[in-house]
């Protein structure tokens, strides 16, 4: 598996880089490992519309080839902890 975790409630500083979700999508197809995107709580609609900052939304990385994207149902809805996968049936069967 190869995952990436959004950095919503931290920064890393110095010699970083970022892979983009069409990248590590490519990389997992190449090598037929699934792609895992943690957004933490994400966001379902841009919230830039509304004059917030822009926060990573599900769908945009599902459409970039991403197997899966997991996010904080209880951050991004409220009420009682919520972990939310979504993605491609066939990973999500194997997970269950």
């Amino acid at each position: 598996m190869l995952i990436k975790v959004h950095t919503s409630n931290y920064r890393i500083l110095g010699f970083t880089a970022e892979v983009e979700g069409h990248q590590l999508a490519q990389l997992g197809a190449k090598y037929n490992v699934a792609t895992v995107i943690d957004l933490g709580s994400g966001a379902l609609i841009d919230m830039s519309q509304y004059g917030l900052p822009a926060e990573p939304m599900p769908q945009q990385y599902l459409t970039q080839g991403i197997d899966l994207v997991s996010i904080s149902g209880d951050k991004l809805l409220g009420g009682p902890q919520a972990g939310i996968i979504l993605g491609k049936k066939s990973w999500i069967e194997a997970i269950q």
